[in-house]
């Protein structure tokens, strides 16, 4: 007879397992097309001040957005990187890596990209559709 206390020898560890590493795959993603679309309205921003009469902006105003807004971007994207990685079985030492270049200029929007393009081919084989803000459902 079998043990009735027993627990259920069924395969849900695995389907739950594999269920919240897509999860982590999704959010992290929207985190990083998050960060990635503040990057991209910053640098359109500056070049408008710079094309324009910059003694009409004020400093105070233009040196707090110039501080606040690439912080914001920063901790969007680390938050994005380390998702994706953990969700994707990624290494502790290539999440790290990967942080760490985003304190590098140019490089931090290639390393995004390129996260971004690797968790959009993860969705995609996991049966996902993909659109330009991330997956959808």
């Amino acid at each position: 007879m079998d043990n009735p206390y027993a627990a259920p020898k069924t395969a849900l560890a695995e389907t739950d397992e594999s269920s919240l590493q897509i999860k982590r795959v999704v959010s992290g993603q929207k985190f990083m097309i998050s960060a990635l679309g503040l990057y991209l309205l910053l640098i359109g921003a500056y070049a408008v001040i710079a094309a324009q009469d910059a003694g009409k902006v004020t400093v105070e105003a233009l040196s707090i957005a110039s501080l606040v807004v690439p912080v914001c971007c920063l901790v969007l994207a680390i938050i994005g990187i380390l998702k994706v990685g953990a969700g994707m079985g990624r290494s502790r030492l290539a999440r790290a890596f990967h942080v760490f270049c985003l304190f590098l200029p140019t490089i931090n929007l290639i390393i995004l990209l390129v996260i971004n393009a690797r968790a959009t081919r993860f969705l995609k084989q996991a049966g996902y559709s993909v659109g330009l803000f991330g997956a959808r459902g």
